[in-house]
């Protein structure tokens, strides 16, 4: 036997020292191509998920924009306004200044956020320049739905006399706007106080039956972004400064 290689002598050692010499550089050459394969199967990858984010990302930030421009609207609705953002530096909450087709400003708009039972509870107000609250969006919420999700609940707007005769309910320009959340319509924040079983009042909201926290949650957020909005206005520059701002025409 040789000490060499320990394979012995004569034709079966010889067979097999060439069949190891022969697959080495064979298994090699298969490893490199399948690291070739692979590269650029990763490159090709990497390439198409570029594209893609290339081609969608304008559109999701149209969409974006525009949805953001619909709850401008809503939160404070008229016609030739413009959004300016106002946002402070740093971690505060968002908020815009309201301008009209002359450039003063008629109010502004904020986000404000608070803790509602199943997670927070995420509302975008505007505000006049008197501080009354001329309209509100929920952007968020997560709460229990046929309690605490009432707060997104829209008054039906088709009677049983209209199902039966198969009648259509008109139209209306103005949004949906949530019974829940008409409460807050006019008031300011120092109206704000929640209240249960009495009805809603000049200086009072009504709390949901049942879902209390929710309740205190978006009265909460709506003060929380009535004052932000506020801010926004004592601090705006004078008509016709700042940077461009967001039409709700998209203009």
């Amino acid at each position: 036997m040789s000490e060499g290689t320990g394979l012995g002598t004569g034709p079966a050692a010889e067979k097999a020292a060439m069949a190891i010499a022969t697959a080495g550089p064979s298994l090699a050459a298969r490893l490199f191509r399948y690291a070739i394969v692979l590269l650029i199967v990763c490159g090709a990858s990497g390439a198409s998920v570029g594209w893609v984010y290339a081609v969608a990302n304008p559109r999701i930030a149209k969409l974006k924009e525009q949805a953001l421009r619909e709850s401008l609207s809503t939160a404070f609705p008229g016609k030739d306004l413009v959004f300016q953002d106002a946002s402070p530096a740093g971690d505060g909450q968002p908020r815009w200044t309201v301008r009209d087709a002359s450039g003063a400003v008629t109010g502004a708009c904020a986000i404000g956020k608070a803790r509602g039972y199943a997670g927070d509870i995420e509302v975008l107000v505007g505000v006049s320049l008197d501080g009354s609250i001329r309209g509100i969006r929920i952007m968020a919420s997560q709460e229990t739905p046929g309690l605490g999700e009432k707060i997104r609940e829209v008054e039906a707007k088709t009677s049983l006399t209209d199902i039966v005769l198969g009648r259509k309910p008109a139209r209306s320009a103005e949004p949906d706007i949530p019974w829940f959340l008409k409460q807050y319509i006019g008031k300011r924040p120092g109206d704000l106080n929640l209240t249960k079983g009495k009805g809603p009042g000049p200086d009072r909201i009504d709390a949901i039956t049942g879902a209390t926290i929710s309740s205190r949650a978006v009265t909460e957020a709506v003060r929380q972004a009535a004052e932000s909005a506020m801010g926004a206005i004592r601090e705006s520059p004078a008509a016709g400064s700042g940077t461009g701002g967001v039409s709700p025409k998209g203009a």
